[in-house]
């Protein structure tokens, strides 16, 4: 018998394959021989992986429960047939931020608790990986609390933990890229960024006093939610992760491989 990290409930054996990341943010990544190319940014390691990333982290319960909030954010985020992305009002606009023109989204009609759920669930699964391996995304104090809010139904909090979304536009070459879940600082914050279909997800995990430009764009508790529309080469992400040499090397790879 063993405690779930995530519901703290005693059960017989924790899933075998929660994955990090829900299986469809990988989708654009497959080739033909449906295998993935992974690559350990520090390192540059490059190998073939057939299936995305997972790990035996929560019990069968808690994965079930966290497909539910996947499988939502895929029906507003990717499968544009479906009924639930029709439901969302989007509206595409530009805006001048302090002398920069942004181009942006604005999406109404989102599902709060769902959308917030399946960020939260991204977050705290690679989180509870990490930790297995002495690591962690953030303190054990943020996670008790980021935990509490993505157990309760009731708590609907939009500002401790505010979720930042920017979306790549359709003709981006890297679209085909996934970036699980890491800290990185943004104007001195810590913010849990991570990438996938051609979306950036930011939650900013700070206790500071967040940024003027979060409270404008964060996911709101009535469902509203601003992305901007960047080319993932101009995000920090790319700017921090992907350098040059990296680039050089992972083309060689593919060239070999004929991919």
């Amino acid at each position: 018998m063993v405690e779930c990290p995530l519901c703290n409930n005693i059960v017989k054996n924790l899933h075998k394959k929660s994955h990090l990341i829900p299986e469809w943010m990988y989708e654009k990544c497959y080739y033909n021989s449906h295998k993935l190319l992974s690559a350990n940014l520090k390192s540059g390691y490059i190998r073939e992986i057939q299936k995305g990333f997972y790990d035996q982290i929560i019990c069968p319960g808690c994965e079930s429960e966290s497909q539910i909030y996947d499988r939502y954010a895929s029906l507003i985020l990717y499968q544009k047939k479906s009924s639930v992305y029709k439901k969302i009002k989007r509206k595409t606009n530009k805006k001048n931020m302090n002398g920069i023109i942004l181009n942006y989204s604005f999406w109404e009609n989102i599902d709060f608790l769902k959308f917030q759920k399946f960020v939260f669930a991204c977050v705290l699964r690679m989180h509870l990986s990490e930790r297995k391996r002495k690591k962690s995304l953030f303190s054990e104090k943020h996670f008790k609390i980021m935990r509490k809010i993505y157990k309760s139904d009731t708590i609907i909090d939009d500002e401790i933990y505010p979720i930042i979304v920017k979306k790549s536009p359709d003709d981006d070459e890297y679209l085909n890229r996934v970036v699980l879940p890491y800290q990185r600082k943004i104007r001195g914050h810590n913010v849990i960024e991570f990438y996938g279909a051609g979306y950036t997800f930011w939650v900013f995990v700070s206790n500071h006093k967040k940024p003027d430009f979060v409270e404008l764009l964060c996911l709101k508790k009535k469902g509203d939610l601003y992305l901007s529309i960047n080319y993932f080469e101009d995000t920090g992400t790319f700017k921090a992760l992907l350098n040059s040499n990296f680039k050089k090397d992972f083309k060689k790879y593919r060239d070999k491989k004929g991919r």
